[in-house]
């Protein structure tokens, strides 16, 4: 759910008056399965993580974002190249931070990461969860690392066919604010994949 989320924000700036900076989605998860994939532009030109290397000086975001595959409606992806081979490209802290101080100077950027790799610009993480014991226990240590980190953050409760948690008793095991939910929406995951 949270590829999907996070390509949901993206593709909704191209409807919002931010259209015209366009949205940069950042994927630091290499093995996502791709949110080149997810958007369809898998076959898209572009330089993906170890094809792009910012450096100590200033990169402007129009160049960042037209070294990258975009869609139609104007999201630059930055994600991993899909191998069948170990693929050695890694990306750190460091890495996001640098492309991320490129990009965020207009328009919205989304990052697809764990807490410990998000930089302290971040305005806030959205941690999806179902209303399950379990997930609300991973959901806690989340919701402890982006406190420790300083990163304001709030839930977004993702559907499933039966809940054993309230809304209510989610947010209060989990420490943080639910601020949507994510409906099921049938046929989604079968029209994503063709």
């Amino acid at each position: 759910g949270v590829s999907t989320l996070a390509a949901s924000i993206s593709r909704r700036v191209h409807a919002t008056h931010l259209a015209s900076s366009g949205a940069t989605l950042i994927d630091a998860n290499r093995i996502s399965g791709g949110l080149d994939l997810l958007l369809g532009i898998e076959a898209v030109p572009g330089a993906r993580w170890g094809e792009i290397e910012l450096g100590e000086g200033v990169v402007s975001r129009g160049d960042v974002r037209r070294a990258l595959p975009t869609t139609n409606d104007d999201i630059a992806v930055l994600t991993f190249s899909r191998s069948t081979v170990p693929d050695p490209v890694t990306v750190g802290v460091r890495e996001l931070d640098a492309v991320v101080r490129a990009v965020d100077s207009a328009g919205v950027t989304v990052i697809d990461a764990a807490p410990g790799m998000l930089p302290a610009r971040c305005d806030l993480v959205c941690i999806v969860v179902q209303a399950h014991l379990r997930a609300a226990a991973g959901a806690a240590r989340v919701v402890a690392e982006c406190a420790t980190a300083g990163l304001a953050h709030a839930l977004v409760v993702r559907d499933c066919p039966w809940e054993s948690l309230s809304t209510e008793e989610l947010e209060r095991a989990v420490g943080a604010r639910t601020i949507t939910r994510l409906r099921t929406r049938s046929g989604l995951t079968r029209s994503v994949e063709r």
